[in-house]
């Protein structure tokens, strides 16, 4: 009985935890910076003005946050790890490219 009740307390304790870790139940998601395949550095801001426009549309999306640039791109520079992202920001999903 006390082995049963000592399992229930620790399974009640780790599905706390895992809450807690848990991305957010909203419709959200963080555009990260996209990167550009040319050769030639001089076409970065075609990757630029992509990703701004997929911002722009998916901000007409009702019930959709997109997460702010600055916010999704200082993130993307500090950690590698897409979970980590998306917790970091408060996104439930991620789009790069």
């Amino acid at each position: 009985m006390v082995g049963g009740l000592a399992l229930l307390g620790a399974l009640g304790a780790l599905a706390f935890q895992l809450k807690s870790l848990s991305l957010p139940e909203e419709k959200s998601i963080a555009i990260l910076p996209f990167r550009s395949l040319s050769p030639n550095s001089g076409d970065a801001f075609f990757a630029e003005g992509l990703r701004e426009d997929v911002v722009s549309r998916l901000m007409k999306v009702q019930g959709l946050k997109v997460i702010g640039r600055p916010r999704a791109d200082s993130r993307a520079r500090q950690a590698a790890d897409f979970v980590a992202i998306g917790r970091a920001v408060g996104a439930r999903h991620l789009l790069t490219g």
